[in-house]
């Protein structure tokens, strides 16, 4: 499934996909992937519980408008994971969530909602963005899906 925003400065892409996994699982393969790639994404600081993190991520995109050393504050709740942008040099906009939902016992749907938009103004940039974005919940959906399922 992909829902896309009509057209507005903001683009916001969603995707969803239920995993043969508990919530936990989902969670905890989540967490892993703010360091399972440490050349492009670090934690920089955590919050004392846990619940909050810090990070510090590298976007890769052959598309200047794409390409962005950003930080974001990612804050886990019960059934779901928020994120929102702290710093950027071009994307003025990164925020989203991840939303988990027990469909049945053993499986979770997970809906991961992103909203991007840059400073750069060139041709195209809305659709350019819709497509990097798409992409990049396509790598964090495999990557939650291939580890939960392996816990």
């Amino acid at each position: 499934m992909i829902a896309v925003s009509p057209a507005a400065a903001v683009e916001t892409v969603e995707k969803s996909m239920t995993i043969k996994a508990t919530r936990q699982q989902v969670v905890n393969a989540i967490i892993k992937h703010r360091t399972a790639d440490p050349e492009k994404r670090k934690v920089v600081s955590t919050k004392n519980d846990g619940s909050s993190v810090t990070i510090k991520e590298r976007l890769d995109s052959p598309l200047p408008v794409a390409r962005d050393n950003i930080v974001y504050e990612e804050h886990i709740d019960d059934n779901r994971v928020d994120f929102k942008l702290v710093d950027a040099e071009k994307l003025t906009t990164f925020q989203g969530s991840w939303v988990l939902t027990e469909s049945k016992p053993g499986y979770t749907h997970v809906s991961l909602k992103t909203s991007v938009d840059s400073s750069l103004n060139i041709p195209f940039k809305d659709r350019i963005m819709r497509y990097e974005t798409a992409k990049g919940i396509d790598k964090r959906l495999s990557f939650v899906k291939q580890q939960s399922e392996k816990l």
